[in-house]
């Protein structure tokens, strides 16, 4: 349809339902956007831990002295590394779950370009919509050549009826595009998920060599742990036990044996040798008249 000159075309109408959808499609589109690309490198960030994984073990394996009892730990490493590289790649090269969804995706893609190309070719006929309208408000407002007006009413409930039609075909097909969504969006969260549960099972399965040495150093830890929590037990008894026995000696003013300060423990030492020192000036006459 070719488009019509624009000189009566001083408003323009729209269809509220028509562009209600276009916005719910371009909102899906958004979202489109943002998954896809995370979708598709998603393989990549295994491949990252599985190398990463795999050079930190080559390198410790370098220079470890293989005579010590501890170098299995190591090669128990290495050998769970080079397993988790295999199994990586072959779930990788075999895995169809998000390779089938973009695909899926590019197609509906397609389906919402569709819709935008009939979204564009609807304007033609809203432009002739208002075309006629706004001529036959002009013609109406003058009031003049009856005949002509009659020839414009019929002309603007042409465009208006072809209009109408154009926008209730577009609407459906907007409504079954936009609601196609929901099933590929809840596919999408399947297929990351059991992608991503696949590397971890292969993750866990090639770590199976290692994984006793874990446990015996988790073991270790616990222990530790549970020495060192006896240990602070007994200190704060001990701790408690003590204050106890000084408090008892501040209620009864006494000072108990091991307890106060250094300065009062040599004040009460001067006290105990001056006193000493008074008792042997004292002559026996003197102790014997006492």
């Amino acid at each position: 349809m070719e488009r019509l000159s624009p000189v009566f075309s001083t408003s323009k109408s729209s269809n509220m339902e028509v562009e209600h959808w276009m916005t719910s499609l371009k909102e899906v589109e958004k979202v489109l956007d943002s998954v896809e690309p995370k979708l598709t490198s998603s393989g990549t960030k295994w491949r990252v831990v599985a190398q990463h994984i795999k050079d930190i073990c080559s390198d410790l394996n370098q220079i470890f002295n293989k005579e010590d009892p501890q170098y299995e730990v190591v090669q128990a490493g290495a050998s769970a590394a080079h397993d988790f590289d295999v199994r990586y790649l072959d779930i990788h090269k075999h895995g169809r779950e998000i390779s089938r969804l973009l695909e899926k995706i590019q197609k509906y893609r397609q389906e919402i370009e569709e819709i935008r190309k009939e979204y564009k070719e609807s304007d033609k006929y809203r432009e002739r919509y208002d075309h006629y309208k706004v001529k036959l408000d002009n013609l109406e407002k003058k009031n003049k050549d009856q005949e002509r007006i009659e020839r414009n009413q019929q002309k603007f409930k042409d465009a208006e009826a072809a209009y109408s039609s154009v926008c209730a075909d577009l609407i459906q097909k907007m409504e079954t595009v936009w609601k196609k969504h929901v099933s590929i969006f809840a596919e999408a969260a399947s297929a990351i998920w059991s992608t991503q549960l696949k590397y971890a099972k292969a993750l866990e399965a090639a770590a199976n060599p290692i994984i006793p040495y874990l446990q015996q150093g988790e073991e270790e830890e616990e222990e530790e742990e549970a020495s060192g929590a006896q240990g602070r037990i007994i200190e704060k008894v001990n701790r408690t036990s003590e204050e106890k026995v000084e408090n008892s000696f501040q209620k009864n003013n006494a000072m108990p044996p091991s307890f106060g300060t250094a300065s009062e423990q040599l004040t009460e030492q001067s006290k105990n040798i001056s006193n000493a020192k008074d008792r042997s000036e004292t002559s026996p006459a003197e102790d014997i008249e006492a």
